[in-house]
Order: structure tokens, then C-alpha cells, then sequence
């Protein structure tokens, strides 16, 4: 079998283990990857600014598709930018908050922000994603507003406001996944990790069937039904492992995509 050009990786759940790390091993056979002549690429709903966190300095990737294809780099430079309407800003975070969903706004510049609301003193309530330091305003900013995050530890809660967005894009410009089963990542309409990819591969002279991507979310799936080869880590789902082609035999936290990895292009 043909080895894949160009590998796609997603972050939490997937490149990332449980304490939201990269294994020195696998970040090093990731730079040999590289120096082979392979592309690798990172595909997450994280920010720029909040990749940092995650990745050592010295990591280096050929592109990077933030915030589920909202804004997409290569070669060091943004190639694409977009941001959700503020009108859709203004009616998703109004209504989560009538249905006590906490939220927080992402903008282009780095800051993050949340409209001051009763949900502000109920954050001890959340177990699982929470709130990383948003300026807390009065008014919903709405301005260059790059991704939206709707969380809650209620995990029926937010499959319900998930059918309840789905409901809202029939008429509001945005695009809505299920990250985790207490996290929805909120991209622009007809923006995803397969939109920002295609943006990469026009600019490299490859197509999608070069690609391998690996995920273990809702917001991989787009990117999934175009690539040559999509990976499930074994973490996933099984809705989500249903729709790769392939599974990993291991977990995030147990150096899966390494193994995986090696077992296509070799120790």
C-alpha cells in the first residue's frame, strides 16, 4: 500500500495524551516524519494561541488548521482567515445562557471573553471543560469572533442544546460539533477541518486521497469522509470509530498514534 503524503492530526484526544502532553518519542518520530519528506499538519479546534500551551516550542508542523478550519497557516503564514456573523454570536450566546449552557467566545486576537451572566457563579459546577480566564463583559462581543465553545458537565444538557443548534443552522450562518460529550465547537458556516486542509493541499499540489488523518471527535468526521485514510484512535467513540477506515490498537494515553504511525511508515 502506498504511503500517505500528508498526515493530519488532530490534538486533544489524539497527538495530545490525558494530561494534554505530546510523548517526547512521539513528537521526535514526528520531526523524523518530516525529514523524510513526509507533510504533517495539525487539524484542531484549538486557537493558535491556545496550542501553545500544549506543544513544545521546538515542534515544528508544514500547517495548522485552528479552531476547526477558521483559520488556517502554512509555512509559517496565515493563508485564511474567517470569522462567525456577529448576528449568530449574539443569538447563540443569548439563548445558551436561557438554557443555562456556559459558554466562551474566541476572537482572532487571542482574547476570550463571555457575557456576564448567573452561569458566571455556578463554574464550580463544572467537572470537566471550564472556563480559561475570558473577560468578562457586560454586552456579547461579537467582533472577529473566531470559534464559540458551549460546555457543560451535564451531559444530556448538552446533547439537547446540540439538537437544539442543529435547529438554528437552518438559519444562522455557523457550523456546530461535538468535541467531548460536555464540549460543542462552533465554526463558521461550511468551515471545517476539510475546508482548511483543501486550503493546505491546493498549495502543495496534493489531493485528498494523499492524506491520513487522525481524530477521535464530531469535528474529524468532514475531514474523514475526504481523506484517503482517516484513523479513529481507540479512545473514540464508536460513532466516531464507525466512521474511519481504520482503528488504532491503542489509546492516546497509551502512545497509540506512535505505534499506529509506525506501523505504516516504519521504526
Amino acid at each position: 500500500m502506498t504511503k500517505p503524503k500528508m498526515i493530519v492530526l488532530d490534538l486533544d484526544g489524539t497527538t495530545l495524551n490525558n494530561s494534554k502532553i505530546i510523548d517526547p518519542t512521539l513528537a521526535e518520530y514526528i520531526q523524523k516524519l518530516r525529514r523524510d519528506g513526509v507533510l504533517v499538519c495539525i487539524a484542531t479546534g484549538r486557537t493558535i494561541y491556545e496550542m501553545d500551551y500544549a506543544l513544545p516550542r521546538e515542534f515544528e508542523v508544514d500547517g495548522i488548521i485552528n479552531s476547526n478550519g477558521m483559520s488556517v497557516r502554512f509555512g509559517g503564514k496565515e493563508v485564511s482567515r474567517h470569522s462567525i456573523h456577529p448576528k449568530t454570536v449574539e443569538k447563540l450566546i443569548s439563548t445558551s445562557i436561557e438554557r443555562g449552557i456556559h459558554h466562551e467566545i474566541h476572537h482572532h486576537d487571542g482574547h476570550t471573553s463571555a457575557k456576564i451572566s448567573p452561569l458566571r457563579e455556578r463554574a464550580n459546577e463544572l467537572t470537566g471543560h471550564g472556563y480559561f480566564q475570558p473577560i468578562w463583559t457586560d454586552e456579547i462581543e461579537t467582533a472577529e469572533v473566531e470559534k464559540i465553545l458551549f460546555f457543560k458537565s451535564d451531559i444530556e444538557a448538552i446533547a439537547h442544546w446540540m439538537v437544539e443548534l442543529t435547529e438554528l443552522e437552518k438559519d444562522y450562518s455557523f457550523n456546530a460539533a461535538i468535541s467531548s460529550p460536555d464540549l460543542i465547537d462552533i465554526s463558521g458556516k461550511f468551515i471545517t477541518k476539510a475546508t482548511g486542509a483543501n486550503e493546505i493541499l491546493d498549495r502543495v499540489g496534493l489531493e485528498f486521497f494523499d492524506i491520513i488523518a487522525f481524530g477521535d471527535g464530531g469535528n474529524d468526521l468532514p475531514l474523514f469522509k475526504k481523506a484517503g485514510r482517516s484513523v479513529a484512535m481507540q479512545n473514540s467513540p464508536d460513532w466516531v470509530k464507525s466512521q474511519a477506515t481504520e482503528v488504532t490498537d491503542f489509546s492516546n494515553n497509551e502512545n497509540g498514534l506512535l505505534i499506529h504511525l509506525q506501523s505504516i511508515y516504519g521504526q
